[in-house]
């Protein structure tokens, strides 16, 4: 059999990644990728693509601009009756209104949590919708380099507090989100001499110049440092801080799995950009008591930070939720088990 599998953002793009490389072990199948990784893709996706191909994979990346190759895919599918499928990765992906008109033409859509599947078999009423998790995030149980390490080379004391900030991939609210937790860490400064740092990780997918960002720096009282991969990875620089503070992303699921501590902090911008792509206000991890939702307030982001590091909050449920929604994964690989023996039922049709 031969797939085409197709994604622009990261996580999907690792998903599809991990999927091709194990369905090529077989020796039954051939993929041909289409993975941007977050980065314009060299060569654009182009008809000759669908020649002899069996099967279409695509993921649902996080914007109608990002996901163009996706489109693409998804409509030349469609026009030529090739089996469809798609992957999400994250909650709410599946709503994703730009790959609406495909829905209906759609063999296979995989969800990575089990909440999610009856909502999307009513988008999707022709195809078979099954949970099979993310193969990312089984990843994110494994082990971290040492924390002084990592924060031996970002400068902070093995006692201080960090606050670990991951942004998104557009400026404007990243400029948002980065100000507000440097000004939730000046009050809490202010309030307690705990050593307070704030980390900034930049999303793989923002291109903006990082200059931008430099007066965070230069006008913080509180130590702020800026990093992107490969430099740090997230996995690292989230076993090494106290506490997350993320948009809605798969950074905060990787916090989750690791059991620190998670804020959600969306502004007003935020919510309506969130709104226009996945219909939510609100976010599903906050809902399920795995992290906790602050809107654009620093006082408040401040007073929630203090209340799970310095209170003990954190402990007493954060954490009990955390180990039960995202349980230690038993059995790796399988996430893609379930997506090849979907996509292996298709032989012979």
């Amino acid at each position: 059999m031969k797939a085409l599998l197709v994604a622009h953002d990261v996580a999907p793009s690792q998903i599809l990644e991990m999927l091709a490389t194990n369905m090529e072990k077989s020796g039954r199948h051939l993929c041909r990728r289409c993975l941007a990784f977050g980065v314009a893709p060299d060569h654009p996706l182009g008809l000759e693509e669908f020649k002899e191909v069996d099967f279409v994979l695509i993921g649902m990346s996080s914007s109608a601009v990002l996901a163009k190759q996706e489109i693409f895919a998804a409509k030349n599918a469609a026009e030529r009756g090739i089996p469809l499928g798609f992957v999400s990765d994250l909650f709410g992906c599946y709503k994703r209104p730009w790959l609406a008109e495909y829905r209906k033409h759609t063999k296979f859509v995989f969800l990575p949590v089990a909440q999610e599947v009856r909502g999307a078999k009513f988008l999707f009423p022709n195809a078979e919708v099954i949970f099979s998790g993310n193969p990312c995030w089984e990843k994110y149980f494994e082990p971290a380099n040492p924390v002084e390490d990592t924060r031996g080379a970002l400068g902070f004391g093995i006692d201080d507090k960090v606050i670990m900030c991951s942004g998104g991939k557009g400026l404007v609210l990243n400029m948002l989100l980065y100000g507000g937790v440097i000004e939730a860490a000046h009050l809490l400064d202010k309030r307690s001499q705990e050593g307070w740092r704030v980390v900034i990780n930049l999303h793989p997918g923002d291109r903006s110049d990082p200059e931008l960002y430099s007066g965070f720096v230069t006008h913080s009282k509180v130590p702020v440092r800026i990093v992107r991969a490969p430099e740090f990875s997230a996995h690292n620089l989230i076993a090494a801080s106290d506490l997350l503070v993320a948009p809605a992303s798969n950074t905060g699921i990787e916090a989750a799995c690791m059991r620190k501590p998670v804020i959600n902090y969306f502004t007003e911008l935020y919510f309506n950009e969130m709104e226009s792509y996945d219909g939510m206000r609100i976010w599903p991890p906050c809902q399920m008591g795995i992290s906790s939702q602050v809107s654009s307030n620093p006082s408040s982001l401040a007073n929630k930070i203090f209340a799970l590091l310095v209170h003990g909050g954190y402990k007493q449920e954060m954490l009990i939720r955390q180990m039960n929604v995202f349980p230690v994964v038993a059995n790796p690989g399988e996430a893609i088990k379930k997506i090849c023996q979907a996509i292996d039922s298709l032989e012979g049709q």
